[in-house]
């Protein structure tokens, strides 16, 4: 098993409510997004620059926090150069590494 399955467990038996934030929309752009701007060997100042957006906004968005508006996400899928599919497809492939 992986860190990240380990770690999910062992939250869901001592923490129930964390599950929800672990399968929320938030959390799996939040996967998403950091795992392209890390394809992309972007940094966090870098993506935020080319989204338009302030280092904070980056910042909350890989942290799941929810408070990221959806026309944030979208602004920043297209900085990642990813359209929808791209992104479902991104949230299947890491969802099945996580089984």
């Amino acid at each position: 098993m992986d860190l990240l399955h380990d770690l999910k467990s062992d939250m869901y038996e001592k923490y129930p409510s964390t599950k929800g934030y672990f399968e929320s929309a938030s959390f799996q752009y939040a996967r998403v997004i950091f795992m392209r701007r890390m394809k992309l060997n972007l940094t966090q100042k870098e993506l935020a620059e080319h989204v338009g957006v302030s280092l904070e906004s980056i910042t909350r968005a890989e942290a799941g926090s929810g408070n990221i508006i959806m026309e944030a996400y979208d602004k920043i899928f297209h900085a990642l150069n990813m359209t929808i599919k791209d992104v479902s497809r991104a949230i299947m492939k890491i969802n099945e590494a996580d089984d």
